[in-house]
């Protein structure tokens, strides 16, 4: 996340918190504001938690993306502290590290990359630390109960999705019972307390809420079933088949059988208390990813199957391999007290093993795509900033739309009004001619920093130029990823027209720097000569620093040839 975060709001965060905060500077935010229905979510304590954050950031997403680690720590944490209660035998730090490969993996990575993806954790931070609450059984069941009903509602009003919450906190305190009260009528008080709290979030969420437009059918999945259940298994999947459909569909079928298994194996032994105890919450996680799948299933198929393997989903899916870690170990653990089933144990032993190796491989396979796919996100977001900077100046629309957001004339506004309020960093351009975007005398590099050439510039046909080299910037030793294309005049001005992004490899460089940073330092590109106009001489190329909006020209300015 570190090296992959990039300071510049996209996509859905050009609606909100872009839409609160412009609200909240102009002394019009109102409740309804926090509580409108965005897709199919009301983001109450979202939106109220980006609002302190911008002013205190200056609205720098890297540390939305920040809370998002932090969330996921605290769901491993919590993990850690029920399976401290609930697996046999503990510690177990393989057990710790197997998780944590799962809950850090690198294949969620629009949800680590994007600072309104924060509320994709938050309802399993929401569950599991009701199970740690309950499970540590260190207040009064009454004070138990009331911040279980808080987490779920900070869940719910958080995320469409966060509802679930209701539903899997109740068979925890069922099954974990020492804290309940011994008469029925306590019991019924407690159940009618939840409930009652339920029913009145639900009736607050869908007051006035709209079926979102563009998204297709619920009835695609009854009308398509076999692409119903083929979305369902590469959806839970996903978190091991390594962004590929087949792999994630296989997976799926596996992970869904072993946990069906599982559950057939304590519904047989379910007299054993003490074994319901250790399983249900795990139980529950499982069912967390199951009820996502299906959700996603009825909503989203009629998007098509390859749309199961987005990234984003990957937060809600995982869970399902990690709850099924720790049914195997339990399950593992009761089997040696089982005289009927004990002299399996050593078939069981086989098994786990291969399962285990089994999701270590997938498990690589996986890690190598979800990095692949955090290091072009950060290119995106990175060509997005650059557009962006100069999207007052430049039509760079195709760029916009591919890396930020699918309308230019929004885009436009939004950013215009955030930049006024000072929320961008750094600002927008307000002209083209470069000189202006130079450091200041006092921050200029020396002059033994070499940020670039310009290797060739030759005709194409009547109408068009061909060039191409390499750019870099030393003062932060990597290559440069954007360069701007400029035209220039006989006063000396460098007037921007084109924006580039950098991402040839060029082995010689990075040779002649020493330095494998400097490996995907070149560039190259067509230009129209109708983007030039007559009275340009030169054309000259800078390397674009978009954290700082500053530019850097690189050598080798070339003569016009007509």
């Amino acid at each position: 996340m570190l090296q992959n975060s990039v300071n510049i709001p996209a996509w859905d965060q050009w609606y909100t918190p872009a839409d609160v905060l412009i609200k909240v500077h102009g002394g019009q935010l109102s409740f309804a504001d926090l509580m409108a229905q965005y897709n199919e979510s009301k983001l109450l304590f979202p939106r109220i938690f980006f609002i302190g954050l911008a002013y205190l950031t200056h609205w720098d997403v890297r540390y939305e993306m920040l809370v998002s680690f932090l969330l996921a720590a605290l769901i491993a944490f919590n993990l850690y502290v029920v399976s401290r209660y609930t697996v046999p035998g503990h510690p177990h730090p393989w057990l710790f590290w197997l998780t944590n490969l799962l809950v850090f993996s690198p294949l969620q990575s629009e949800n680590w990359l994007l600072g309104i993806s924060v509320v994709s954790f938050v309802p399993m931070a929401c569950v599991t630390t009701g199970m740690t609450i309950i499970y540590r059984n260190q207040w009064q069941i009454q004070h138990q109960v009331l911040a279980c009903m808080g987490l779920c509602l900070v869940s719910t009003f958080s995320i469409a999705n966060g509802m679930v919450a209701w539903v899997l906190m109740p068979p925890v305190f069922w099954a974990h019972g020492e804290a309940l009260p011994q008469y029925r009528r306590g019991q019924l008080i407690l159940a009618a307390a939840w409930l009652t709290g339920w029913l009145i979030s639900l009736v607050i969420y869908f007051s006035d809420y709209q079926k979102p437009v563009g998204h297709p059918s619920l009835t695609a999945g009854v009308i398509h079933p076999w692409m119903a259940l083929q979305y369902l298994l590469s959806f839970l999947g996903a978190p091991l088949g390594g962004g590929e459909l087949g792999i994630g569909q296989l997976v799926g079928l596996i992970l869904l059988s072993l946990f069906s298994g599982g559950c057939w194996y304590l519904l047989r032994h379910r007299r054993q208390p003490s074994l319901v105890d250790r399983a249900v919450p795990w139980l529950a996680i499982a069912a967390y990813s199951l009820i996502n799948g299906l959700v996603a299933t009825a909503g989203r198929v009629g998007f098509g199957l390859e749309q199961s393997l987005a990234s984003r989903y990957v937060t809600y899916s995982v869970y399902l391999p990690i709850a099924l870690i720790y049914l195997l170990k339990i399950i593992h653990s009761d089997l040696q007290f089982q005289p009927s089933l004990g002299s399996r144990t050593p078939v069981v032993d086989r098994a786990i093993a291969a399962l285990v190796t089994l999701l270590l491989t997938l498990q690589v396979f996986s890690f190598n795509h979800g990095v692949q796919l955090m290091e072009a996100t950060k290119l995106s977001r990175i060509q997005g900033q650059a557009c962006l900077f100069f999207i007052n100046v430049l039509r760079e629309d195709a760029c916009l739309l591919e890396n930020l957001f699918p309308n230019v004339t929004f885009l436009r506004d939004r950013a215009n009004a955030l930049n006024a309020l000072g929320f961008l960093s750094p600002g927008l351009a307000h002209s083209r001619q470069l000189q202006t975007l130079l450091p200041a005398v006092s921050d200029q590099p020396t002059p033994s920093l070499n940020h670039g050439w310009i290797d060739q510039l030759q005709p194409v046909g009547d109408l068009n130029y061909q060039l191409n080299g390499w750019a870099v910037l030393p003062e932060q030793g990597t290559a440069a990823k954007i360069v701007v294309l400029a035209y220039d005049d006989a006063t000396g001005y460098s007037t921007a027209f084109k924006i580039l992004a950098v991402t040839e490899p060029r082995p010689d460089v990075a040779a002649a720097f020493r330095d494998h940073a400097y490996l995907r330092s070149g560039w190259k590109a067509t230009v129209s000569g109708a983007q030039i106009p007559e009275q340009a001489t030169h054309l000259s190329v800078w390397a674009f620093d978009p954290k700082i909006g500053q530019v850097f020209q690189l050598d080798g300015t070339r003569s016009l040839p007509r």
